[in-house]
């Protein structure tokens, strides 16, 4: 319903091939020969501050900075890999007398710790608290599909000793674990026996 095709831009080259990535094989890049028959992607899109999905909202950090810090499976590693989003856009394509929106996010990457300081990761010891520490400033920037975000994350700053270099902590709010909140109650149930 937020698509509005009056208020779209285009996107630069390397956002553009980032997205084809995602893309049905049945379409072609916009600047495909012109011999290929297939349907072409545009490259325009359009710019929103936030998206709702499964009840949650994802935001730009300009326009939500609680609801812009994201674990997402990154494209390449599939690892879950903590981020901040700086834009949101969405994408129109028509398949067959269907119109599809594909919401897309723009996330810039914390840098992960040297080896030698993830030794040093006091939150690394306890698997169960799905928490662990970054670099405080950004390694890369990627776009990824709404469906890439794997949960929020609740973040703090702060500078260990030692390791000496201003951090994030991501403590990871994935409310789809249910093994682990089985872990916690029984814990609690032991705990005061």
């Amino acid at each position: 319903d937020a698509y509005d095709r009056s208020d779209r831009t285009a996107l630069d080259s390397s956002l553009y091939d980032a997205m084809l990535r995602w893309m049905p094989a049945n379409f072609a890049p916009y600047r495909a020969d012109a011999e290929d028959p297939r349907p072409r992607i545009a490259p325009y899109v359009q710019s929103v501050p936030s998206v709702v999905h499964q009840g949650l909202v994802y935001a730009t950090r300009q326009h939500g900075q609680r609801n812009s810090f994201m674990l997402i499976s990154h494209p390449e590693t599939h690892v879950a890999t903590a981020g901040q989003i700086v834009d949101i856009f969405l994408h129109s394509r028509m398949e067959g007398d269907q119109r599809i929106i594909a919401p897309f996010l723009l996330v810039d990457v914390y840098a992960q710790l040297s080896a030698a300081h993830a030794t040093k990761d006091p939150y690394r010891a306890f698997d169960l608290l799905n928490t662990h520490l970054c670099y405080n400033r950004f390694q890369s920037q990627i776009l990824v599909r709404l469906e890439d975000v794997v949960s929020h994350f609740a973040s703090l700053t702060y500078t260990p000793p030692e390791i000496g270099e201003e951090c994030i902590v991501v403590r990871s709010l994935d409310r789809v674990r249910q093994q682990c909140s089985d872990v916690y109650s029984i814990s609690y149930k032991w705990s005061f026996r």
